[in-house]
């Protein structure tokens, strides 16, 4: 027998004493308060009908009772059975963009701020899926393992930033290829990969690496930050003030969206490509995509589940309290003796 609230347990432990002495304190109480009202005399004829072995009785119930109910509330089980809970969904990771160009503020407040709001949006609505996060800029590492606990994943969410990763650039191939080993380890039959950048790539050869991805059963969903037009790129000097970042030649950096390379590595996995909007109607369009595919088990756990007997010592409490507040602590008139006349 185990209870699944012993807290209760103890304070019942607890109360057992202290209903002792109270009761005990309170008759004291009582036939002193009498004794001063009427006499000592005239108290004895007054309380000859009363049975102290009666009145242990009604306390000894009234206390058992009490004590039942006190177990009821601690919820006492026994008797265990075995459950095989399973999960299934989709293997799911997150390729997010951390290089300088996403600083641009082409979306407010800012590409990367956009993208961590539409990763925690996203979040909430894949719960019983497995989701793993990668990083990539000028090079690509997994940051979250893809895991079932998307509240410790919303955690890495949070961490995620420009200057995460040292190396410059935009390594789109590389997240791409990232995933893809990731992808190769997951026993899961359909897996989806969430690229979400600018779509600027430094020669890695996103598109042969999205090839890739469809032999190890991935599909590629890109989610664009920014604007074709482009915007500059906003710095911090030592002082605090804001500049905008420049080339080697001195000319400044404006990061555009390359919505054509999105498309194309999109494209060659069977996936979809989506602008990022304010109102994130692209992440229920991706969502209702990978709802459509099959499931797979991801992950199987035994639960040892106790069955719950609170209901017969509530019950047995309530009997006795009915039991006690029916008995009378009134001796039988057959053993009352006849009170003397003065």
């Amino acid at each position: 027998m185990n209870f699944a609230a012993p807290h209760y347990l103890y304070a019942t432990a607890l109360f057992v004493p202290a209903f002792i002495l109270f009761n005990a304190w309170a008759q004291a109480q009582a036939r002193r308060a009498l004794q001063r009202f009427v006499g000592t005399e005239l108290l004895d004829r007054l309380t000859q009908s009363v049975s102290p072995a009666r009145q242990k009785v009604k306390a000894a119930l009234l206390l058992l009772g009490l004590v039942l109910l006190g177990i009821s509330l601690a919820r006492p089980r026994w008797g265990a059975t075995t459950e095989t809970l399973r999960r299934k969904g989709v293997e799911i990771l997150l390729a997010v963009d951390v290089s300088k160009s996403m600083l641009a503020r082409d979306l407010a407040p800012s590409r990367i701020e956009r993208a961590r709001r539409e990763l925690q949006d996203l979040l909430r609505l894949l719960e019983g899926h497995r989701v793993g996060l990668i990083a990539f800029a000028g090079e690509a590492f997994v940051h979250c393992p893809p895991t079932t606990d998307l509240d410790a994943c919303s955690l890495f969410i949070d961490s995620m930033d420009v200057g995460l990763i040292g190396r410059g650039g935009t390594h789109i191939g590389d997240a791409i290829r990232q995933a893809n080993r990731v992808f190769a380890q997951s026993p899961a039959s359909h897996k989806a990969l969430i690229l979400i950048t600018d779509g600027e790539d430094h020669d890695t050869e996103p598109v042969a690496a999205a090839q890739d991805t469809l032999k190890v059963g991935g599909k590629i969903y890109a989610i664009g930050m920014g604007t074709p037009e482009g915007s500059f790129i906003p710095v911090l000097d030592e002082r605090g003030n804001t500049s905008y970042l420049k080339d080697r030649q001195g000319q400044y950096v404006q990061a555009r969206l390359d919505e054509t390379t999105l498309q194309k590595i999109a494209l060659e996995t069977g996936g979809a490509y989506h602008r990022a909007t304010g109102a994130g109607l692209e992440l229920q369009e991706i969502l209702k995509k990978i709802e459509s595919l099959e499931k797979s088990e991801l992950e199987s756990q035994k639960l040892q589940r106790f069955q719950e007997r609170y209901q017969l010592f509530l019950l047995a409490g309530f009997a006795l309290l009915m039991v006690e507040a029916g008995l009378t602590d009134r001796r039988r008139r057959a053993s009352i003796g006849a009170v003397p006349m003065t």
